[in-house]
């Protein structure tokens, strides 16, 4: 075998030149893997085309993200996206939604990605597939696992070896089970990506502690599933951004993403001169139909159809492949949420990804034709324009799903979460000072701060500052849990909560609920731990000691438990209930009348809706522009279906006027915001 061992590295070696030379995909000289697989199907770039089985192609993408649709969904949503015209899909793999527990994977139900997978191939779908490990995707934290927080020597998106380490152990589980997936194995999938946008974070070109990342990840990607597939990266359309962000010249395919606004020459100078001659392909790896929107805002996020067809006309006309981010957005269920900083210079402006990722894309949320700004039907105007580049018939699209009214469910189960804790309570941890959610172990949604002893007395009856160096994300200040005031990271500089002091407030228990309202997705405030930070003032004084940090454990939801004991204190519950509450209700359902709705929550203030143990998200009257939070039919069930909120702000003993303030929620159709669910077969 030593004798042999030369003869097979010059072959492998003239192998891989000899592919080289052919076009993409470019091989590191570092790796050596056997070419396997089935030689007569092919993916490859030369004459700055993509080569799909010797043929020349172009890629009509889509992007979907099966973490974002109900597992029941895949097939109509993958099948609206071939009615439309397109050839492939395009999706992140979220790392946190398959690890959200350190080395405890989830691969099964709405986390088998390589049934999707298997799906998009049985329905003559290509792949594009975007492992990260970093995706934005307005997704929590960007798709990372929290528990990367808890190693404070861990530095995020560079060459640093505690991240890598965690990579490595990621993407060596993940990868190889794409591999039969691979389009010269028979499978769907034709390139990968590295990263996502790496420019807008990092800059290989300076920092040699990020070209060292980028090539790993290459390096790595090549020992795992072999040097065939083709490689890209994803950087906004300019070459500032592409210098920054890829490998200029290199291993992989530089790519970029603009919208119906960009500009399109610019893109293509671009790509032409960060990859090699012959081997620059046009392609708009995420071209936008629409946008997110954020609680807050004034309404919700709508663009316009003509400018978006226009441009894209104009893009194919010139040999163009793309992406459509997105072609259908889904949904933020659960707390999986991401957030941004709208302004880098002050990280501050903080603003939250609301729960519906609508995206004005042509296929709504619920799966019908979104329209445009121009009340132009997005879905009919695209269809119309691919339909003139496809050498055969589009198929039809799939039956509606019906929408259904199902009226008022009244919610009249009611109880403090002071008198369920014990139901949602996770381990406690005490110390010294607040600690953050990821060091107790707290991943999503909230931790209950908790110091006794706090003296309210005082000669004269005022007020007092409260003092928090910095709360990430929002906080409810409850006295012997009496609610007191609200803190958020939203103000500049510590957050400050006036308490009342006086001669008989006495001696009380601090409470202080913090909410995480998603970790940052994108830009250079990445790194976002949540909870309580900087020392706890209370006038001049720091609270030290006696802490108790108590993480809610609310995912796996304890349907059960709450069930019980919401029925158990009887309808109406306590005649005077304050927030922070559960509300629950029921109601009943026959088979027939089983369909997508909508839950109008216009009558609640802020929270989170469970609909059969299932989180459907938050709601937030008050920020808006959501009002309505989709329920897939897939969530309902024949027979009694549960509906349990936790209300953060309404006390439920309120009048307005005469009329007592009922707890409710309305199941409806969605206000016709969208188009018609009529299909077009």
């Amino acid at each position: 075998m030593a004798v042999l061992r030369p003869l097979v590295t010059f072959f492998v070696a003239i192998c891989i030149f000899n592919f080289h030379a052919d076009g993409f995909p470019l091989v590191s000289r570092e790796i050596h893997a056997e070419l396997a697989g089935d030689q007569k199907r092919s993916f490859s770039i030369k004459d700055n085309k993509f080569y799909k089985d010797g043929q020349p192609f172009q890629i009509f993408a889509g992007e979907l993200h099966y973490f974002r649709i109900p597992k029941a969904y895949w097939r109509d949503r993958m099948q609206r996206v071939k009615a439309l015209g397109f050839n492939a899909i395009q999706t992140y793999v979220a790392w946190n939604f398959h690890e959200s527990k350190k080395r405890q994977y989830r691969f099964s139900g709405s986390h088998n990605v390589e049934e999707f997978m298997a799906l998009a191939h049985e329905l003559g779908l290509l792949v594009l597939l975007r492992p990260g490990p970093f995706i934005c995707a307005e997704w929590e934290f960007g798709g990372f696992p929290s528990w990367l927080l808890k190693n404070q020597e861990l530095v995020l998106r560079t060459y640093e070896p505690n991240y890598i380490q965690e990579v490595e152990i990621w993407w060596k589980m993940l990868l190889p089970r794409f591999r039969r997936f691979l389009y010269q194995h028979g499978g769907p999938v034709i390139m990968i990506q590295i990263e996502n946008e790496f420019g807008s974070y990092g800059d290989v070109s300076k920092i040699a502690a990020d070209r060292k990342y980028l090539n790993h990840l290459i390096h790595l990607c090549r020992s795992l599933l072999g040097p065939q597939v083709i490689l890209y990266t994803t950087d906004f359309g300019d070459i500032n951004s592409m210098r920054r962000g890829s490998l200029n010249g290199s291993v992989v395919l530089s790519a970029g993403d603009f919208g119906p606004s960009g500009n399109v020459t610019e893109a293509m100078l671009a790509q032409l001169e960060m990859n090699p001659k012959g081997l620059a392909p046009l392609f708009c790896s995420e071209y936008y139909p629409g946008w997110y929107s954020v609680w807050g805002q004034a309404n919700v996020s709508r663009t316009s159809t003509r400018a978006a067809v226009t441009t894209l006309r104009t893009m194919i006309e010139q040999g163009f492949s793309f992406s459509m981010y997105m072609v259908h957005g889904g949904t933020n269920f659960g707390f999986w949420s991401g957030a941004n900083i709208l302004d880098n210079s002050r990280p501050y402006q903080y603003a939250s990804i609301i729960t519906s990722y609508d995206y004005s894309s042509p296929i709504s949320e619920c799966g019908e034709h979104g329209v445009g700004s121009d009340n132009l039907d997005k879905f009919e105007a695209l269809q119309s324009l691919l339909r003139n580049f496809s050498r055969t018939p589009l198929p039809p699209e799939p039956p509606a799903i019906p929408l259904v009214d199902l009226g008022t469910v009244q919610l009249p189960w009611k109880s403090s979460l002071w008198d369920v804790l014990d139901k949602v309570s996770g381990i406690a941890v005490s110390s010294q000072r607040p600690l953050p959610f990821e060091l107790i172990n707290a991943d999503y949604g909230f931790v209950l701060y908790s110091r006794p002893g706090i003296s309210l007395n005082s000669r004269e009856n005022g007020e007092k500052n409260l003092t928090v160096g910095r709360v990430k994300d929002r906080a409810q200040v409850f006295m012997d849990r009496e609610f007191a005031a609200v803190m958020s990271r939203h103000e500049e500089g510590p957050s400050v909560a006036s308490l009342l002091v006086g001669p008989d407030q006495g001696i009380k228990q601090l409470d202080i609920l913090v909410e995480n309202l998603g970790r940052v997705n994108y830009g250079q405030f990445l790194t976002d731990s949540k909870g309580l930070f900087g020392p706890v003032f209370f006038g001049d004084d720091e609270i030290e000691g006696d802490w108790l940090n108590l993480p809610l454990v609310l995912d796996p939801f304890p349907l059960e438990a709450l069930r019980a004991a919401l029925r158990s204190r009887g309808a109406g519950g306590k005649e005077r209930e304050r927030a922070p509450l559960f509300l629950m209700g029921e109601f009943k359902l026959r088979p027939d009348q089983i369909g997508d709705t909508f839950i109008s929550t216009r009558k609640l203030g802020k929270g989170y809706l469970w609909l059969n143990g299932i989180n459907l998200g938050m709601y937030w009257e008050e920020m808006g522009p959501q009002h309505d939070l989709y329920v897939p039919a897939s969530f309902l069930k024949q027979g009694v279906n549960d509906v349990i909120a936790l209300e953060l702000e309404l006390s439920f003993e309120n009048y307005r006027g005469s009329v007592r303030v009922a707890p409710e929620i309305l199941l409806r159709p969605k206000p016709p915001t969208v188009g018609s669910r009529t299909s077009s077969a």
